[in-house]
């Protein structure tokens, strides 16, 4: 399967589709700023990167 990345996925949308696409037997790597979201909301086998889609080194980060 796929390693999937959700940006947002610590919201309440987010979380949910990492739910799914884990039910599914995704890898998931979560971008999220915690603006809105908590990383609580996020299963342990999820790895978790803080920070914000719009900075450039947080994005490469996510993808390498």
């Amino acid at each position: 399967m796929a390693c999937i990345l959700v940006t947002g996925g610590a919201g309440f949308m987010g979380s949910h589709l990492v739910d799914a696409l884990l039910g599914q037997g995704h890898a998931v790597r979560v971008l999220d700023d915690l603006s809105s979201g908590n990383r609580e909301n996020l299963p342990r086998e999820v790895e978790f990167i803080y920070g914000d889609c719009d900075q450039s080194g947080d994005s490469r980060a996510s993808i390498r």
